[in-house]
């Protein structure tokens, strides 16, 4: 599952599922710079309608 959104600064954002190894993992990055990016553990997520 992947999504990419453009802002207006023309920074084009990325979220990924990673279902490969133990553990499935979100992966948010912007691939228009090279390093930035997050992974974080599917575990160690909330449920949106939890934290409001």
């Amino acid at each position: 599952m992947v999504g990419v959104s453009r802002s207006r600064d023309s920074h084009e954002v990325m979220a990924s599922i990673d279902m490969d190894g133990e553990t499935p993992n979100l992966i948010i990055a912007d691939i228009t710079e090279d390093g930035a990016w997050i992974c974080a553990s599917m575990f160690d997520s909330i449920v949106l309608k939890e934290w409001v």
